[in-house]
């Protein structure tokens, strides 16, 4: 133990552990010491380390947090890329992807179709997808009102019908604002097809906020546009499967109520809607509102008390 007085004249002292102790006498001629203990240099590097613990930990986890691997560029059946003018399918066991190649409901998206010419609608896609601004879509009400100015819309109308007055003002159209967070890609690939038939663009979303254990949202997007056309081919995969956590509960016209946990699928839906680009019609087996024979979640409620699927049976039996 180091003790210290005021002269410097150094004393061995025996402390109460029995073990000796430096100290420097506080007056050359008392005979008694007073000694103050410091702390052993054992002992502080000891409770350095169990403060600096969590911060070592901490510091060790970012550092191994790293981004996942981009796939691979060809056809195989996990690649990216633009092979003679097409995109890749997804694979059926894929949890988070969506292609306009795609023949199955849970992978299947359809092609978007845009209004300006192919360089402009380009340089519109990348400039929101790399977090431009943008206007976002009219709210997911009838005509873009929200039904609590519709319902006052109606009865100061029939309001006004009743005493003669002026008929009040139309409602005005209101945009989802919750839609309207800026997006986070990055330009991967940009590029013309060998043959020339197409502009292939690939973007990335997700690596500026990538967090250790959500991959699912770090999602490779693929975009065709086609020659002497307004039809964009694309394609969209998470890099990483996607957790509990990734899901929410959507509603499917076959099969109701799902939990989703397509990623991939949300963020270029989101993407098209900030775009306000539209949906190319696609007549496929699984949609219920092009097949008389795949019925809507809520018949298959009551057709097993059916003898057969109402929509199969002609007219004169079902009246």
């Amino acid at each position: 133990m180091l003790c210290t007085t005021n002269t410097t004249v150094p004393t061995r002292v025996r402390s109460q552990t029995g073990r000796p102790t430096t100290c420097l006498c506080r007056s050359p001629v008392s005979t008694s010491v007073t000694c103050k203990a410091a702390v052993p240099f054992v002992a502080i590097r000891k409770q350095l380390a169990v403060l600096l613990a969590p911060l070592l930990v901490y510091s060790s986890s970012c550092a191994a947090a790293e981004l996942p691997l981009a796939p691979p560029i060809g056809s195989c059946t996990d690649c990216i890329g633009e092979l003679n003018g097409t995109l890749n399918a997804c694979t059926l066991s894929s949890t988070s992807c969506v292609s306009s190649q795609n023949e199955d409901e849970d992978h299947f998206m359809a092609p978007w179709q845009y209004t300006s010419n192919t360089e402009a609608a380009l340089n519109s896609l990348i400039a929101v997808a790399t977090g431009g601004d943008f206007e976002p879509a009219l709210l997911q009400q009838p005509f873009g009102i929200s039904r609590t100015d519709a319902v006052s819309f109606m009865f100061k109308g029939f309001q006004a019908a009743l005493t003669g007055n002026r008929p009040p003002e139309k409602p005005k159209f209101q945009r989802d604002q919750s839609a309207a967070l800026a997006f986070n890609g990055t330009v991967a690939e940009r590029h013309t097809a060998a043959d020339g038939s197409a502009e292939y663009l690939h973007l990335v979303f997700g690596t500026s906020e990538f967090v250790e254990g959500r991959g699912a949202n770090m999602v490779d997007a693929e975009f065709l546009f086609l020659k002497d056309d307004n039809i964009v081919d694309l394609r969209a995969s998470s890099r990483m499967n996607p957790t509990q956590a990734d899901g929410q509960l959507s509603l499917s016209l076959s099969k109701g109520v799902v939990y989703d946990q397509n990623v991939a699928q949300r963020q270029l839906e989101r993407l098209r809607k900030a775009l306000q680009w539209e949906s190319v019609p696609v007549i496929t087996g699984f949609d219920p509102r092009f097949n008389q024979d795949k019925p809507l979640f809520f018949e298959k409620l009551y057709q097993p008390f059916l003898r057969g699927s109402y929509k199969s049976l002609p007219v004169d039996e079902m009246q």
